[in-house]
């Protein structure tokens, strides 16, 4: 999918089947899908991908040079991925709601690169790595994004929970948060 504009409604809810982009967990695997240079806009979701499970994680998904804006809940979301490559996206919500997300992987594995993105209105997570672990040979890198986040729900700009191998370089974290127990960065396991 190339210079696209995908425009869904603009709604308020956390529905599914309310994303701009949807490949559910539908026993099928979705793979060497390309998203670059796209207009992405509203829906609960921006884009939603899911793998079938861990052993089973869908390989070669690119996101490049897209704008994804104004999903209500979370901006992108994907499970069970392989290698994912996150590059050079510019992702921001007007979005009111309180624990809103611009990037969450869960489960996914080796070589996943999160770099040049510019991640912009959230209030809950900025990047949210869960249980996304690579390998000595092939690590995550995660550089050079921006992330800025804002509101008043506990939030962290960035995040990862249950990771190994993760790389993290200069990435910049501008918390307007106003909640004292909002971090910039946060690691846990």
């Amino acid at each position: 999918f190339e210079n696209c504009d995908m425009i869904g409604i603009s709604n308020t809810n956390s529905a599914q089947l309310s994303s701009v982009i949807y490949s559910p967990d539908n026993g099928v695997l979705d793979e060497n899908n390309a998203f670059v240079n796209n207009y992405i806009r509203n829906g609960s979701y921006g884009i939603y991908i899911e793998g079938d499970n861990t052993s089973n994680r869908e390989n070669g998904l690119i996101l490049e040079s897209n704008k994804i804006e104004n999903s209500y809940y979370w901006a992108v979301y994907m499970v069970y991925q392989d290698g994912p490559r996150i590059h050079n996206n510019e992702i921001i919500t007007n979005s009111s709601y309180a624990t809103s997300y611009g990037l969450y992987l869960n489960a996914c594995y080796n070589g996943v690169e999160i770099t040049k993105n510019k991640i912009f209105g959230f209030r809950s997570r900025g990047i949210f790595l869960n249980n996304s672990n690579a390998t000595s040979t092939e690590p995550m890198l995660i550089a050079n994004n921006f992330v800025q986040l804002e509101g008043t729900a506990n939030g962290r700009a960035i995040y990862t929970d249950d990771g190994q191998h993760q790389k993290f370089y200069y990435n910049t974290v501008d918390v307007t948060n106003t909640n004292t127990s909002t971090a910039a960065f946060n690691t846990f396991r």
